[in-house]
């Protein structure tokens, strides 16, 4: 899970707002020193990880306390029982919370080897039965990707701001972050960059030399495969197979088997006909491919998703309904997913978030659905009634319900810690420093000069001490490292700091230039 903007982490003693510019710097200083920062969420924090990938790095919740969060957390994650994450997680998705990676076990190969030989009925008694290992298919695989990208989530500002480029770098970074087969995942990935015809060879380019290690001479049945996540564009007929036409690199084809084609039309069937339907939908292939000799990628495996304008998934008509109306009506909430699961069995389409006192998970009951959906359902909501309210839409009944009404955001999303001012005098020949933290613990004990990674939240004053009047405020967001032994902290009480600035300080201008060292007096 990538961070989310609007959430406050303390670490080392100083409060971050995820948006911070300075906040990649400290996760920096956390990741290597292995400590666990805390989302503020919570009055007492909830303990979260840093992971690194596409060289930057990620702060993650750890495993199972997504529900623990606030509702208003980017981190608060719904029960993975609401949806096909539950028989996943902890099997074949294998959070390591020390090492700062996630582990997939991925049911299908990258490599393309020979078909084993099916065993004779009655050839031998097996004296037990083997269990099979939870897996991710291909299309749970890019459910894993979407929701490890956050293109699941969605609030009132991403409207208009979600792009292919921005897909992209998403995805890559989730990839990133995992690994399957004993390598990282975004190795084994390719998703198309953003075409433009004036970057048309350099973009070649760099795909060829991504792909190049595809195309080998030797045997068809032992070439390595690889995974690619893009928008389809069409289905052309080729001259024996056909082509898939994906967005983004037009001049690079993909092909599928007449009968590979058959068996996608129809087993994806509803995803297509939404498609045809809706000319701003996107229509989301993932692929295992080989690069033979010739050049051309072969299609050996590949599922569809389809998403709406907004790149979130929708599986057919009721799902768009309720997903537009809630996108429409500027609501926070969370899409679920299947991953594995069948469509036979219920699912939480969306999770609320802008609800109180707790999140609303929203459920669609098919028109016809057996009794032991509706009977599976009723006992969904009846387990997660101490976490979540529920709304059911029953397609028989018609018209969708009136949507749960809104509420405002968790106050609990923000740090309710209260600044702490600090007099910090380096040596009484220098010019003092009052700065203002979010952590009271950093005065303790007083007198001490602990390492101090900080960044100066709301004041960095240079104080003069034989010249008040030449005093100068500076607002640039900065970081203090009193590294040396003379550094001295004194609290700074709120009246104090009411009379420095309105007595002692003269603020000449808030500037973003560096900070320079006061003039000598």
């Amino acid at each position: 899970m990538a961070t989310s903007t609007g959430t406050t982490y303390f670490t080392d003693d100083v409060c971050y707002d995820a948006d911070d510019p300075c906040f990649q710097e400290a996760l920096g200083e956390v990741y290597a020193l292995r400590l666990r920062p805390l989302c503020m969420c919570r009055p007492e924090g909830l303990p979260m990880y840093v992971a690194k990938a596409g060289g930057r790095f990620l702060i993650k919740r750890m495993p199972m306390t997504g529900r623990a969060h606030g509702s208003g957390c980017g981190s608060y994650e719904a029960p993975d029982e609401l949806g096909g994450l539950g028989q996943l997680r902890g099997a074949a998705i294998q959070e390591d919370p020390d090492e700062g990676v996630t582990i997939l076990n991925l049911g299908f190969p990258f490599t393309k080897g020979a078909a084993r030989k099916a065993p004779t009925p009655g050839e031998s008694a097996a004296a037990t039965v083997k269990v099979d290992k939870a897996r991710l298919s291909l299309l749970a695989t890019l459910h894993y990707l979407w929701r490890e990208a956050e293109l699941t989530r969605w609030s009132p500002g991403m409207a208009g701001k979600r792009f292919w480029g921005l897909v992209r770098r998403q995805l890559l970074g989730a990839a990133d972050g995992a690994r399957a087969k004993g390598r990282s995942l975004g190795e084994r990935l390719y998703v198309p960059e953003p075409f433009t015809v004036d970057h048309k060879l350099e973009i070649s380019a760099r795909r060829t030399g991504m792909l190049a290690k595809l195309m080998t001479a030797g045997p068809a049945k032992q070439r390595p495969l690889m995974l690619v996540v893009g928008e389809v564009k069409a289905f052309e007929a080729a001259r024996y197979d056909v082509r898939v036409v994906v967005k983004h690199c037009p001049d690079f084809s993909f092909f599928l088997s007449e009968e590979a084609h058959q068996r996608l039309t129809k087993r994806f069937e509803r995803e297509l006909a939404t498609w045809n339907g809706l000319p701003d939908s996107h229509l989301l292939m993932i692929a295992l491919f080989s690069v033979p000799p010739s050049g051309f990628a072969q299609v050996e495996e590949a599922a569809l998703m389809l998403t709406d304008e907004h790149w979130l998934p929708i599986d057919g008509g009721l799902d768009l309904a309720l997903i537009s109306e809630l996108v429409r009506e500027r609501r926070v909430f969370e899409r679920g997913l299947r991953f594995n699961m069948p469509s036979t069995k219920p699912l939480a389409l969306a999770v609320l978030q802008d609800t109180n006192p707790k999140p609303t998970a929203m459920f669609i009951q098919p028109a016809g659905a057996p009794e032991a959906y509706a009977e599976a359902l009723g006992g969904l909501i009846g387990g997660q009634s101490e976490d979540l309210d529920a709304w059911v839409w029953a397609a028989e009944a018609g018209s969708m319900p009136a949507l749960p009404p809104r509420a405002p955001m968790n106050a609990a999303r923000r740090a309710t810690v209260r600044p702490v001012y600090l007099l910090l005098h380096e040596d009484p020949s220098l010019p003092a420093k009052l700065v203002s933290l979010m952590s009271p613990r950093r005065l303790e004990p007083p007198g001490e000069a602990p390492r101090l990674i900080a960044r100066v939240l709301e004041e960095f004053v240079e104080l003069r001490h034989l010249a008040p009047d030449g005093l100068q405020s500076i607002g640039r967001p900065v970081h203090v490292r009193p590294d040396f032994p003379g550094a001295t902290f004194r609290r700074v009480s709120a009246e104090e700091v009411e009379r420095l600035r309105s007595e002692d300080l003269q603020v000449i201008s808030r500037t973003r230039s560096p900070v320079r060292a006061p003039e000598p007096v």
